[in-house]
């Protein structure tokens, strides 16, 4: 009678499960932590997107070593659930760097590149923080107009009261908290805060009564910290834009 077949051995599967839980875990401290102020925000997202990478390559590599040894046993399973969890932690980090090197490195993003939305209210609360400088640049000028094409402002066909009344129900149905709003000067100033590690960006929306007729909405979004910001501050425009042309 032949004797069965010996079950493949679990190897280096349940540590690379563990691996990548692990490393889960941490980013998701390291992301709470920084929300609540309990470690600098800039140094929290580098080290944490580094801890993600790193460890989900190491569960990546650990359970493919296992699964090439062909399948079977509880190995297998454990291995297929490390890449399951791994992938991701990867593949997240990996998007970001993408986002930096195929967007432009700046910071302050605008509407109207002649004429910027003028910061107010929040110019203390930058000051205090001491946030990125608002004096832009005629190179970053170039750089947002070669990136950010589509980027520029947009006219409703109503009275600028009503746009200004359509324009702050605009910015706290996306969750701004608004510094300032002043109806007879067609101004607002709110801040937004990034949905992971809680970074905050500081927008002055501008309603103007157009040329023709209607009203000239123009906004403005810059980030407090970095250099650059992956894309972020042109698509809060492009979003808050696109909910203002909605009826």
């Amino acid at each position: 009678m032949p004797k069965p077949a010996p079950a493949r051995d679990a190897g280096n599967a349940p540590f690379a499960l563990a691996v990548a839980l692990g490393g889960l875990a941490l980013f998701c401290l390291d992301v709470a932590a920084a929300r609540h102020g309990l470690v600098a925000r800039a140094p929290a997202a580098i080290g944490g997107m580094a801890l993600l990478a790193l460890t989900g390559l190491c569960a990546i590599l650990l359970s493919a070593g296992r699964l090439i040894r062909g399948p079977g046993g509880k190995g297998t399973v454990h291995a297929v659930a490390a890449l399951v969890v791994a992938l991701p932690m990867l593949g997240f980090p990996l998007f970001f760097l993408y986002q930096g090197l195929t967007h432009p490195a700046i910071y302050d993003i605008s509407t109207d590149l002649k004429d910027p939305p003028a910061f107010v209210a929040l110019l203390a609360v930058r000051a205090a923080v001491d946030a990125n400088p608002l004096d832009r640049s005629p190179r970053e000028t170039a750089k947002q107009a070669a990136g950010y094409p589509d980027v520029h402002g947009l006219t409703l066909g109503l009275p600028p009261a009503a746009s200004f009344a359509r324009a702050l129900a605009t910015a706290r149905a996306m969750g701004w908290r608004i510094a300032a709003a002043d109806a007879a000067s067609g101004h607002i100033e709110a801040t937004a805060t990034t949905r992971l590690f809680g970074f905050s960006d500081d927008i002055v929306v501008r309603i103007r009564a157009a040329p023709g007729g209607g009203s000239r909405i123009d906004l403005r979004s810059v980030s407090r910290r970095g250099n650059g910001d992956f894309g972020a501050n042109a698509a809060r425009i492009r979003a808050y834009l696109s909910r203002l042309r909605q009826p």
